[in-house]
């Protein structure tokens, strides 16, 4: 009596989800080393904010990818979903990382001429002229604090939570018209993708389990980690951005200062006038 035939891999089986569990452990714990070792390092208050905005990038290309491959799996059950899942995948990362950074670094550009802090990524009002401003190492932000002048430097350096919605939303909308693109050139091109799928899922047609590990933990340890690496680069502070924050924080004490010699010098003179009008037009002179 022959063997009954393995079932094909499947994305939402109880093993399949647990791998899609390591995934993003594997995603976040990639970030994470790189945190640990960028010089200098940022706090790690905003490293979590900046990496928020990879996760949810990630999650809208990851289910953008499942839900492609659960469709045209259903259509051709000769191809099963892993292999479909796998070339969304690459597919997703030539083209719309590639799209979300142009878009990205358009914006950039257009914040910084109309002045649009929304557009300055990375950038949460946390003060300080590099990275590294309130990290000392072992993620506290006393020493920092008390190094730019104590409690009242602290405050001023806590990042604003409003400020990072707003931009946590940019890249989101940045990066939907890429997952668009990704969508449409799959399914415009589903006959020939279908030969790479299925060429891909052969040698696995026996091993559905191994084929899961490959597509949702191998494959993205290859790519997914140096697209996260590279995304992150662009949506932190850079140190233009942070020098140029910097500078505008420094003239502002500048002007106020300015402003209050005017004052002074302004009340100084009223002064003056005031004594000169008070005093007696004629002088009288001693007799002899």
């Amino acid at each position: 009596m022959a063997a009954p035939a393995p079932a094909p891999c499947t994305l939402l089986s109880p093993f399949g989800l647990w791998m899609q569990a390591a995934l993003g452990v594997v995603t976040f714990s990639s970030l994470v080393a790189k945190g640990h070792c960028e010089v200098p390092r940022r706090a790690w208050l905003v490293f979590f904010m900046d990496s928020a905005k990879q996760l949810c990038s990630a999650g809208t290309a990851h289910l953008v990818g499942m839900g492609l491959a659960l469709a045209l799996g259903s259509l051709d059950a000769a191809v099963p979903e892993c292999g479909w899942y796998f070339v969304c995948f690459v597919v997703n990362i030539a083209v719309s990382v590639p799209a979300s950074l142009a878009l990205l670094g358009a914006a950039r550009r257009c914040g910084a001429r109309r002045g649009l802090r929304v557009c300055d990524a990375g950038e949460y009002g946390q003060g300080g002229s590099g990275d590294a401003a309130g990290e000392n190492g072992d993620g506290g932000d006393g020493d920092a604090a008390a190094a730019a002048g104590g409690a009242g430097a602290a405050t001023a350096a806590r990042p604003s939570c409003g400020l990072w919605a707003a931009q946590l939303a940019v890249w989101v909308a940045l990066a939907l018209p890429g997952q668009a693109a990704v969508a449409a050139l799959v399914y415009l091109a589903r006959a020939p993708l279908a030969t790479v799928a299925g060429a891909i899922s052969r040698p696995f047609r026996d091993k559905p389990d191994a084929f899961l590990v490959l597509v949702m933990v191998v494959g993205p340890l290859c790519l997914n980690v140096a697209q996260l690496w590279v995304q992150d680069q662009k949506l932190k502070r850079t140190t233009a951005t942070a020098s140029r924050v910097g500078a505008d924080k420094d003239r502002a004490p500048s002007a106020g200062v300015a402003a209050l010699g005017a004052g002074g010098g302004r009340r100084a003179s009223d002064e003056s006038d005031e004594s000169a009008a008070s005093a007696p037009l004629l002088t009288p002179t001693a007799r002899p």
